[in-house]
């Protein structure tokens, strides 16, 4: 994990176009199998809000108003999740 984690958190990332292109679609959900917080960044930048589902207890904080966004597989930033 730490291997993939220096790889993954290296400031070089950036959202690729797909990334752009999926952050503009009207989805209210959105299931990413994806560890990386590219796709988060990407909704950010087209000023949509965000609501992260990583653990199940985050389930509980999802808000109709954002975005929701499962990460099935865990996410970069809570490396206990992967």
């Amino acid at each position: 994990i730490a291997f993939i984690a220096q790889r993954i958190e290296d400031a070089f990332h950036v959202p690729l176009r797909t990334h752009q292109l999926i952050s503009v679609l009207p989805f209210k959900r959105i299931i990413t199998t994806n560890w990386d917080t590219l796709l988060e960044e990407a909704l950010r930048q087209v000023g949509k809000s965000v609501a992260r589902v990583v653990r199940d207890e985050d389930v509980a904080y999802v808000d109709d108003e954002k975005v929701t966004l499962i990460k099935l597989h865990g996410s970069i930033d809570q490396k206990d999740t992967i």
